[in-house]
């Protein structure tokens, strides 16, 4: 009997969904002209100005690996699946990258800093700005986030810029099933009350 693995989500589903959130926050504060990058793309780019890049930057299994037995309903038919549970931590990193101008920079020019300040406002609203949570799904949480850090960055030309960053934590949801065919074989946990 196969094993189900529609429970399970692989890392381009997640990356595909890091990407429509911050696409999704750059859109809803108003920001234009910026683009949103995976930092770790198959190709070699240098750094393209208005641009916010991302990448997921570790992976982490969390606790150990349970079954448990639940009862699903599928074309109207009800049946009972071992299902196997585990939960793994991605760390995404963001950072954002504008060419600083001092001739045409003013007290109300945005900059890359505060590009990056508002997309962890986003983040850290957890549904809070337009009661839109960006990482809304029963199988992805999003847990916390760090400082911003002011990273310097030197230029082709051997200019000094700022690519501010941070990172944020997401917890992912990971199961594969099997239909159980002989319900004495359920497997069932019991706890003290």
């Amino acid at each position: 009997m196969a094993i189900n693995t529609g429970g399970f989500h692989n890392q381009n589903s997640i990356i595909a969904k890091i990407q429509s959130a911050l696409t999704s926050m750059l859109s809803d504060l108003g920001i234009s002209g910026w683009q949103v990058l995976r930092s770790n793309q198959p190709t070699v780019q240098a750094l393209q100005n208005n641009s916010v890049y991302y990448d997921i930057i570790s992976k982490r299994r969390v606790g150990t690996q349970g079954v448990k037995s639940v009862q699903i309903t599928q074309n109207g038919v009800k049946s009972w699946q071992d299902v196997s549970v585990w939960y793994e931590e991605y760390l995404v990193e963001v950072s954002g990258f504008l060419q600083r101008d001092p001739d045409t920079d003013t007290v109300s020019t945005i900059s890359s800093s505060d590009i990056i300040a508002l997309l962890q406002g986003c983040i850290n609203s957890n549904g809070a700005i337009n009661g839109k949570n960006y990482f809304e799904s029963n199988w992805l949480q999003l847990i916390k986030s760090t400082s911003i850090r002011e990273i310097d960055y030197e230029t082709d030309s051997g200019l000094k810029e700022k690519m501010p960053q941070f990172e944020f934590l997401l917890v992912v949801e990971q199961q594969l099933s099997k239909n159980i065919e002989d319900v004495d074989k359920i497997e069932m946990d019991t706890y003290r009350v």
